[in-house]
């Protein structure tokens, strides 16, 4: 019968220390989601079914919608490694880096706000999703990971 060389009790203290470190290094971002809007008909009479009711007076007031999120933050500055300036390479792995972009590291627990999120705000610049999300910790799903891309 197979057993684990890890017990229990220390993989909780490893996820422990894995939360002090993402605790320690975690910067706040701010996240952007589509605006509510909410359109406001001053017409009495006006149908929205059918249209009527004469000349209607419309405003549609947009409320942004966003939160904040403690997140661990990789500038992909370091693109120039000698891999990334071989010809041909990007045929061979399939992937393709932009210039400026970041990685960003934030818990599982997150993930259902962040996944619909269109802007993300990171030390005070604009950026939008590039990559898929990715989960990952040392023993379950604890933590995503995505990059992201200036928005231009």
């Amino acid at each position: 019968m197979a057993s684990s060389l890890i017990s229990s009790s220390e993989k909780t203290a490893l996820e422990a220390v894995m939360d002090d470190v993402h605790e320690t290094f975690a910067r706040e971002i701010t996240v952007y989601k589509d605006a509510s809007q909410v359109v406001i008909i001053t017409d009495p009479n006006f149908n929205p079914l059918y249209d009527t009711g004469g000349g209607t007076t419309e405003s549609i007031i947009n409320t942004p919608i966003s939160r904040t999120f403690k997140v661990r933050i990789q500038y992909q500055d370091d693109i120039k490694k000698e891999y990334w300036d071989e010809s041909n390479i990007q045929a061979q792995f399939k992937i393709e880096e932009v210039k400026g972009s970041v990685r960003i590291k934030f818990y599982a627990s997150d993930y259902a706000w962040i996944k619909d999120a269109k802007r993300f705000d990171v030390d005070g610049k604009r950026f939008v999703l590039y990559s898929s999300f990715k989960p990952h910790g040392l023993f379950n799903n604890k933590f995503y990971t995505i990059i992201l891309q200036p928005d231009v």
